[in-house]
């Protein structure tokens, strides 16, 4: 599967997705929100570590700026 994100005004947009649909392919809009709380999590899901932080270290972390 491949994703193709196309940024566009609404008019064009609801050109595009009409004509993907024809083609008997699917198409998802999101807003600009949306879109960037994807991208906000893709990049969570890439810095991921699976360790665990202790409380005191993120509050002297946080203080120390």
């Amino acid at each position: 599967m491949a994703v193709t994100v196309i940024q566009t005004d609404s008019k064009s947009n609801k050109l595009i997705i009409e004509f993907v649909k024809k083609m008997g392919l699917t198409a998802k809009s999101f807003n600009d929100e949306d879109y960037e709380d994807f991208l906000f999590g893709k990049i969570l899901k890439s810095e991921k570590t699976g360790k665990n932080v202790s409380r005191e270290t993120i509050m002297k972390k946080l203080n120390s700026k």
